[in-house]
């Protein structure tokens, strides 16, 4: 949702984690540079956490790391919202500059925007079908660009969560993420 950022015919959401992290802070040292100082740590943690446990997996798995090294829950929810409250403010100020600016008609390139999702991964490229539908939804109901909030459904978000909650039923200790008590989790309304 950065205005300054071009597309790139669809390169720019595949941005290395260095750059997306960098481009995070820069962005949010710009609105508060306290912000900013903070996210940074957090972002770099969590891109060395994912590299940890994609390319090798310590024996003792989490608990191996020393607990200044881990990222509490608390911490990726605040860097989640501040990131979603940020595209949303963006996508407003987006919205009513179109509306003010450009108020007639004009057509999305659709075949652009699902660029966006294309997946490639060693020699498989494909698309999910639920991103192109979802986009392809987006796209007739609103032909334009509008606040996220607007677009975004209950049935989106829930959906979104449905497909990483485990299919089989499973004992959920407190920990457990549980998708249909944490909608508002992120975005305090909640999509």
């Amino acid at each position: 949702m950065l205005p300054s950022q071009k597309w790139n015919e669809g390169k720019f959401p595949k941005l290395s984690h260095e750059k997306a992290i960098n481009l995070t802070f820069d962005t949010f040292r710009i609105i508060s540079k306290q912000i900013g100082e903070e996210l940074k740590p957090i972002l770099e943690k969590a891109k060395g956490f994912r590299e940890l446990f994609s390319y090798h997996f310590p024996a003792n798995g989490i608990s191996s790391l020393p607990v200044e090294y881990r990222i509490t829950s608390e911490q990726a929810v605040k860097v989640c919202s501040l990131n979603c409250e940020l595209a949303q403010f963006i996508s407003e100020t987006l919205q009513h500059s179109l509306e003010k600016n450009a108020p007639g008609g004009y057509s999305l390139n659709i075949d652009k925007l699902k660029s966006g999702f294309l997946y490639n991964t060693h020699d498989l490229l494909f698309r999910d079908s639920e991103d192109w539908y979802r986009l392809d939804y987006i796209a007739r109901k609103f032909n334009k660009p509008s606040c996220l909030a607007w677009m975004i459904t209950d049935g989106m978000l829930e959906d979104f969560f449905g497909a990483w909650y485990p299919e089989e039923e499973i004992n959920l200790d407190e920990d457990f993420f549980n998708p249909d008590e944490n909608l508002s989790v992120i975005f305090s309304r909640g999509f």
